[in-house]
């Protein structure tokens, strides 16, 4: 009798041991397919987000608002956060910190970084050149040169895109669709034939290619734009000027100490020069202008030098 109890009952705790063994097996495999699942998924959401921030450089435009979404392709999309607050790159450039957050499976990923942005200037090259072998320009690309003494530190960048006149509202700032807004940047200042007479305007904002204008004089009833007015670029328009020898510029870069500049039919010769805030300090050649106008150009003269093939 006590041998036939025992054999049932041992093989009833082999049954109850092997069921122990198969359940942590199976909830091993389990816990390790749910945490490969994991892994994977926080890894893409990880590579996804760094790049995001690989093209963030690409799709930065000095002047113009910061860029809020990435996307990959078909459900791969990330979106950048500005921890500072910025809605758009400054015109002279500067430092933006930048999170790239993503998603996948479930999982969020986020990685920050710091850029720095140099936007360049526009304009000429800061030289007269000759060059050897010469330089070929193609496509819609134009080579300009202009006599300093003759000069009137415009240039033409693009034409309105109005389909009607456009009256000037006389109070605050108004939009303006342009052919190409590429060259114009924020906080600039451009010319536009306004009631049969060039009239100067600030650049308050852009998107795409319709600015935002503020107009530096005060408008009347006949200060029409037409549709194909040309948009000329002012170079280094002046924001402000304190007597007798600093300016404050919308942008400095390109302006180097030494250099002859002319601003309003005045010369003069560049002292100090901060890349920074636009500020300059001129040494004139003459007695020292009362007041200077907001938006007048600077023109500047270019040394001549000549590069050749080594």
């Amino acid at each position: 009798m006590r041998k036939g109890i025992a054999t049932p009952i041992t093989l009833v705790v082999l049954m109850v041991v092997f069921t122990s063994l198969l359940a942590a097996t199976g909830y091993m495999a389990l816990g390790a397919l749910r945490g490969g699942a994991s892994e994977r998924a926080t890894y893409q959401a990880f590579t996804l987000a760094e790049s995001a921030l690989e093209a963030l450089p690409l799709l930065v435009r000095c002047g113009r608002d910061l860029p809020t979404d990435y996307t990959l392709g078909p459900g791969l999309e990330a979106s950048y956060r500005y921890p500072d607050g910025q809605t758009a790159v400054p015109p002279g450039g500067g430092t933006v910190r930048v999170q790239a957050v993503a998603q996948s499976g479930g999982t969020r990923a986020r990685v920050e970084r710091t850029f720095s942005v140099s936007c360049g200037f526009t304009g000429a090259i800061p030289a007269a050149l000759t060059s050897r072998p010469r330089i070929e320009v193609r496509g819609d690309a134009q080579v300009i040169g202009q006599d300093f003494g003759s000069a009137t530190g415009l240039l033409e960048v693009t034409t309105t895109s109005l389909f009607l006149n456009l009256l000037v509202p006389p109070s605050g700032s108004f939009t303006l669709g342009v052919q190409d807004a590429t060259l114009i940047p924020l906080g600039s200042y451009v010319q536009i034939p306004t009631g049969g007479a060039p009239k100067t305007y600030r650049v308050e904002g852009k998107d795409g290619n319709t600015l935002t204008l503020s107009p530096l004089f005060t408008p009347g009833p006949t200060d029409l734009v037409l549709p194909g007015a040309q948009v000329h670029l002012v170079q280094f328009g002046v924001k402000s000027y304190g007597p007798p020898d600093t300016l404050f510029l919308n942008d400095a870069r390109g302006l180097i100490p030494g250099q002859t500049i002319r601003v309003n039919g005045l010369e003069g010769t560049l002292r100090e020069v901060d890349l920074a805030t636009g500020r300059v300090a001129v040494e004139w050649r003459g007695p020292p202008p009362t007041a200077i106008p907001g938006g007048s150009s600077t023109w500047r003269g270019i040394t001549t030098s000549r590069a050749t093939r080594s």
